[in-house]
Parts: structure tokens; sequence; C-alpha cells
């Protein structure tokens, strides 16, 4: 039985970050994306005259019966699942004026009610190993941000989700971590004005927009045995934005 690390969202900028940290670190990794075939293709890529570590599952993680085919996957490969990573996130910003009920659910849907989905059908084989689970929340879950009514509702869901986990899972030795990345640069910051992001450097006390390997280096760290004793906690990887 081979043990792998399970990435839910693989194909985003920090999805691909946190695929190729574990798999640099040796570590097996199965990862879920939607609909962005060419993460793939860069991971393959990326994998080639390496030793295989990685695989790649399409899946909607709206889809219960997806999410069914998933853990039929890893039981028929015999996989044990050591840390699972929810990275599936969706963004829909508008005021909250012009919000409609469909606006909210919709990104509810896939950022937290997802993840409640793949811990209700993972976390007796993440349990049993004693394995690790770490969610991608957002500092927009730990403070208000205008546009994000639903993004930010998701987000301090995730960390709620997390320390309940935690708590009802310690006595096995399950852990359960988030981390709350600030703003990291990916393809959504390249549609912010140049005058902006000079603002926002400004404002963040160590100077710089975070890169998504900042993020991929505090995962690995919380599925790693150094974190062992480490549970029901958020790590904020913000360059110490939120200190303002």
């Amino acid at each position: 039985m081979n043990d792998y690390d399970l990435v839910i969202g693989g194909s985003s900028e920090i999805g691909l970050s946190i695929i190729k940290k574990l798999a640099y670190n040796g570590r097996n990794v199965l990862y879920t994306y939607h609909h962005n075939a060419s993460a793939v293709t860069e991971i393959e890529a990326w994998t080639k005259g390496k030793p295989k570590r990685t695989i790649a599952i399409k899946i909607d993680i709206r889809s219960a019966q997806d999410v069914e085919c998933l853990v039929s996957y890893i039981a028929s490969k015999k996989m044990r699942i050591s840390s699972l990573i929810y990275n599936a996130g969706l963004t829909n910003d508008m005021l909250f004026r012009m919000m409609s009920e469909e606006d909210f659910s919709s990104v509810m849907d896939v950022n937290l009610y997802g993840c409640f989905r793949i811990c209700k059908a993972l976390i007796d084989n993440l349990a049993v190993h004693r394995g690790s689970i770490v969610f991608i929340s957002s500092v927009s879950g730990m403070t208000g941000k205008i546009g994000q009514v639903n993004y930010s509702c998701s987000k301090a869901g995730l960390i709620a989700l997390c320390r309940n986990l935690a708590l009802e899972y310690a006595s096995v030795g399950l852990r359960v971590n988030c981390i709350a990345p600030g703003f990291i640069k990916t393809k959504m910051l390249d549609k912010i004005p140049e005058e902006n992001m000079k603002i926002m450097k400004k404002n963040i006390p160590l100077k710089r927009i975070g890169s998504p390997l900042d993020v991929a280096n505090a995962v690995y760290f919380l599925v790693s045995e150094e974190s062992g004793y480490i549970t029901g906690q958020t790590l904020v990887v913000d360059g110490g934005l939120l200190m303002r």
C-alpha cells in the first residue's frame, strides 16, 4: 500500500506549487483538477525523467458522484492517504447589494461545502493512518473586505471546520490545520493596475507580494512530522498584512 498526499484543486498556481513542493521532497501526490487540463500537462512535463510521483484525476467537487468516484479510485489502487490538502476555490466578487442568493451559494458550494464533502468521504482513511489535513483558507476569512461577502464567509467557514475537526479527531492522532494566505502573486493579481500594486506592497510589512511557493512551503510544514504537535491552528502567510 502506497502513501499519497491528496491535493484537491491542484490546477491553480498555488495548487501546482503545492504539488511540486510535495513531489520534489519525495512524496507521492494524487491531485484533482476541474477544467484546467494545461496544468496536468505542466506537471507531466515537470516530472518527465523523474520517478513518477503524481497522478491527476478530473472531478467536480460540487458533485457527490464525482467524489464517490475519487474514493472508489483510491480504494481500487489501495492508496493510503497520508494528507489531504483542500485548495479548491472560487471567487465571484461584487457588492452585497448586488449579490444574489445564487452568487452566494455558488461560492460556498465549492469553497466550503466541497471541503465538507471530501472530508466526509475520506476522514476515516486519514484518521486510521494518523494523517494530516490542511485547508487553504484566506486572510479574507479573518477580516472584512468590500465585495467579498460570499468568499469571506466561505473561508471563515473553513477555519471553523478546521477547529472542530481538530477537536473531534485529536484523540486518534489526526491533525487538522488551516493556511490563510494574503496577497499571492497569481493571475488574479495581474488585473490590478501597477499603481494599486505599489500601494498594496507598501501596506505589507515585508514589502512584497507573496508567491505560491510561500504557501506551498507552509503546506509542506503542516503535513510533515515537523508540525507533529500542531493542530486546530490557522497559519497566516501574508507578510504581516493582518498586523496593520
